[in-house]
C-alpha cells in the first residue's frame, strides 16, 4: 500500500513551484504568471491525506498503530523546521517591520505557532487581498493540515472498530457532505473567507486523498492498457498546468475548479507508473529534488517575499524572482539537511522534545516583546480600528453584519457616519469627539468598498454579494432610524465607485445621476448633510516609504532624523485633474443644509498635496487613506458643523 514513490516528490514540486510564483505575482507581457498558483495547495491537501490515510492503514494491518506514535512522527515531521521559521521570520519583522506591522505579525505568528492561523486569517482581510503583506499567511494550510491530523485518525480508528465494512462509503459521505457545505457557503451564504480557510469546507479535498488507499492500484495498472494511462496522465496533469495558469482569483475558492483540481490529482496519483512519459518526467532527479526539500519551501518563501517587499521593491521583478528562488531553495536544503532530516531520523526523542518546546518558547517569547519604533503608530495606522462595537469588533463594517455601533443612545443630537473606508479613517477622531460630546450620539453605518445605496460593483466580482447585503442593510437602518435632529457625515472614493467596469445595470453616466439622487433625497430627510470630499490619490505609499527609508540604517537615532526628514508630495495639478470628475458629482448635491469639507484644505497648499511633510507625521499612510494623524487635521476641518 505505502512505498516511496519518485512522481509524488515530482508532483510535490510542481505544486510549490506553481504556489510560490503565483505569491511573487510575475508577469510577463501583463499576464500573470501562475495565476491560480493557489491550486497548488488543494493538490498538497490531496497528497497529504493520501499519505497519512496510507500509513494508518498500514500500521492498523500490522497491529502496530499507536495515536501516540502517529502524532510523534507527524510531529517530527512538521514542527522542528516549521518552528525554526517561524523563530527566524520573527527576527525579519522586529528588524525590519514598523511598530503597527509588528503588532499584526505577532498576533499572526501566535495562531501560526498553535496551528490555528487559518482561523486568524479567516477575520483578516482575505487571502487574496493580503499575500503580498502577510509574513505568515500560507501557515493556514499547515494549521488545516495540522487539524486534520488530529481528528482524521480517530475518525478512521473508530470506524474500524463500529463500522469497518462502511469505511469507505462512510469516508466517501463525508467527503460530499464537506464539498456540499464548501458550496453553500459560497453560493448560499456568500461566506468566501470561511470557504477558503475552513477545516469544515477543505476536508472533502483531504479525505479524497484517503480514499485512494481503498483503491487497488496495482490491479488497476494491470488491466489498463499503457496507452490509456499515457492519455489520463496526460489529461491530469493538463488540467493541474491550466488551472494553475489561466484561472485566476477572482472564481470562488474551493469550488467546480477546485473538484476539477482534486480530480486531477488523484487520477495522477491512482495512474502513474513507471515507464509513461509524464510520470519519468516527474521523476528526473532536479524536479524530485525540488520535491524532496518541497515543504522547506513552502515555508521560507512568503517570509522571504515580505521581507524583500518590505526592505527593496513592492513588486517582484522576474530576475529578482529567480534570485529569491535560489535564496529559497538553498535555505530550505539547508533546513532540510540540518534540522528535517536529522529529526526525522537520528536525533533521540528527549532531544527533539526540548528542541521543539525551547523553539516554540523562544518565539512565543519573542512575539511579545514591545517594538521600539521611528515611525510613530498614529502616523501608519486605519481610524477605522479604534471605534469598537460592544462585541469587539471594529464598529467600522458592522453593518454587513446586520447590526451597527450606536454610542450615547439617549442623546437629543444624533450624527450618522455613512461611506466606505475613506470616511472610515476619520472615526477614530469622532470617536474622541463622541467621547468628550455626551449630548450627541453616533451611528456608524460605514463599510469598506461600500456605496450604501447601491451595488455599482460587477456581479461577478467575488463581494458582488456581500456589498449587496452591506446595502440592504443600511437602507434597513436608515429606514429604522429616526433622522430628526440629524447630521449626517458621507464620504466616499467616488472615482472607485464611479470606474467599476462590467456593471450590467447602469451606464457611468447613470451611476452619477443615482449617486446625486440618493444624496439629494438624504439631503431632504436629514437636519444638516456634510460632505466630505475626495482624500489626494498619491501615486507612492508613505507607509511603505517610510519603512524603506528607516530600513537603510541600523541606528535609531539616524532612523529618527530619516523619517522626520522624509517628505512624499505630488503636484497640486495632478490633483486637480484626478479630483474632478468625483467633485463634480458632489457639487450636484445642492441644499442650505450641505456642507461641504475639503480634505485638501487640510493636505495641500498652493503647489503641494502631502501624503507627509517634512518635521511632521504621516497624514495619508497609503495611496489614499487618511491615518489617524492625517484623520485629525481633516477632522477639524469638520468638528465645527457637528452638533
Amino acid at each position: 500500500m505505502l512505498s516511496y514513490r519518485r512522481e509524488l516528490d515530482g508532483l510535490r514540486a510542481l505544486a510549490v513551484i506553481a504556489v510560490m510564483t503565483y505569491h511573487a505575482n510575475l508577469e510577463v507581457f501583463n499576464l500573470q504568471i501562475f495565476q491560480g498558483g493557489f491550486f497548488g495547495v488543494d493538490v498538497f491537501f490531496v497528497l497529504s491525506g493520501y499519505l497519512i490515510t496510507a500509513i494508518i492503514r498500514r500500521d492498523m494491518e500490522k497491529g502496530s498503530f499507536s495515536f501516540l506514535s502517529f502524532y510523534w512522527r507527524r510531529a517530527k515531521r512538521i514542527i522542528p523546521v516549521y518552528f525554526f521559521v517561524l523563530m527566524i521570520s520573527l527576527l525579519g519583522a522586529y528588524l525590519f517591520f514598523d511598530i503597527v506591522s509588528w503588532k499584526e505579525f505577532s498576533k499572526s505568528l501566535k495562531s501560526a505557532l498553535l496551528f490555528y492561523s487559518n482561523n486568524y486569517f479567516l477575520i483578516q482581510d482575505g487571502y487574496f487581498a493580503n499575500n503580498e503583506r502577510e509574513t505568515l499567511l500560507h501557515t493556514w494550510s499547515l494549521s488545516v493540515e495540522w487539524q486534520f491530523y488530529l481528528i482524521f485518525p480517530l475518525f478512521i480508528f473508530l470506524l474500524s472498530k463500529i463500522a469497518h465494512r462502511y469505511t469507505f462509503s462512510i469516508i466517501l459521505a463525508s467527503s460530499l457532505l464537506s464539498f456540499v457545505f464548501s458550496y453553500t457557503e459560497i453560493f448560499v451564504f456568500s461566506n468566501y473567507d470561511f470557504a477558503f480557510y475552513s477545516l469544515s469546507t477543505r476536508w472533502w479535498e483531504l479525505s479524497t486523498g484517503a480514499l485512494i488507499t481503498y483503491i487497488n492500484r496495482e490491479s488497476i495498472l494491470e488491466k489498463i492498457n499503457n496507452n490509456v494511462l499515457e492519455v489520463i496522465m496526460m489529461t491530469s496533469v493538463f488540467i493541474l498546468m491550466f488551472m494553475m495558469f489561466f484561472v485566476d482569483s477572482k472564481a470562488p475558492h474551493p469550488s467546480f475548479h477546485a473538484l476539477l483540481v482534486i480530480i486531477a490529482t488523484s487520477s495522477y496519483i491512482l495512474f502513474a507508473n513507471k515507464g509513461e512519459l509524464i510520470t519519468d518526467v516527474f521523476s528526473l532527479k532536479p524536479i524530485v529534488f525540488l520535491g524532496t526539500i518541497s515543504y522547506g519551501m513552502y515555508l521560507w518563501h512568503q517570509p522571504i517575499y515580505v521581507f524583500f517587499r518590505t526592505l527593496k521593491y513592492d513588486q517582484i521583478r522576474n530576475e529578482q524572482f529567480l534570485l529569491l528562488l535560489i535564496i529559497t531553495i538553498g535555505l530550505s536544503y539547508f533546513t532540510f539537511k540540518i534540522i528535517e532530516t536529522p529529526f526525522r531520523r537520528s536525533l533521540g526523542n528527549k532531544s527533539i522534545l526540548a528542541s521543539i518546546l525551547l523553539l516554540f518558547s523562544l518565539t512565543y517569547i519573542g512575539s511579545n516583546v514591545g517594538k521600539l519604533s521611528p515611525i510613530p503608530s498614529e502616523d501608519i495606522s486605519f481610524g477605522g480600528s479604534i471605534a469598537k462595537h460592544e462585541n469587539g469588533g471594529n464598529c467600522h463594517g458592522q453593518i454587513e453584519n446586520g447590526i451597527y455601533c450606536h454610542f450615547n443612545k439617549k442623546a437629543e443630537y444624533k450624527i450618522i457616519t455613512l461611506g466606505d473606508s475613506h470616511l472610515g479613517a476619520l472615526l477614530g477622531s469622532l470617536n474622541a469627539y463622541i467621547d468628550n460630546n455626551k449630548k450627541t450620539s453616533w451611528i456608524d453605518l460605514t463599510a469598506g468598498g461600500s456605496y450604501p445605496f447601491h451595488v455599482f460593483w460587477p456581479e461577478d466580482h467575488n463581494d458582488y454579494k456581500r456589498y449587496g447585503i452591506i446595502t440592504d442593510n443600511i437602507i434597513e437602518a436608515l429606514n429604522e432610524i429616526d433622522l430628526k435632529n440629524t447630521t449626517i457625515l458621507y464620504g466616499q472614493y467616488m472615482i472607485g465607485q464611479l470606474d467599476h467596469l462590467n456593471t450590467t445595470d447602469m451606464t457611468k453616466s447613470q451611476k452619477k445621476d443615482k449617486v446625486v439622487s440618493d444624496l439629494q433625497n438624504l439631503q431632504k430627510r436629514v437636519d444638516r448633510l456634510i460632505l466630505v470630499y475626495q482624500t489626494p490619490l498619491f501615486p507612492v505609499k508613505s507607509k511603505e516609504m517610510a519603512q524603506k527609508t528607516v530600513n537603510r540604517e541600523f541606528n535609531y537615532i539616524q532612523k529618527k532624523i530619516l523619517y522626520s526628514e522624509l517628505e512624499n508630495k505630488m503636484d497640486i495639478n495632478k490633483f486637480i485633474t484626478s479630483k474632478k470628475e468625483s467633485y463634480e458629482v458632489l457639487d450636484r448635491v445642492k441644499g442650505d443644509n450641505v456642507i461641504r469639507i475639503y480634505p485638501e484644505n487640510a493636505l495641500c497648499d498652493d503647489n503641494y498635496c502631502y501624503a507627509k511633510r517634512k518635521r511632521d507625521g504621516i497624514d495619508v499612510y497609503d495611496d489614499s487613506h487618511a491615518s489617524i494623524h492625517g484623520a485629525k487635521k481633516i477632522f477639524r476641518l469638520i468638528e465645527p458643523y457637528l452638533p
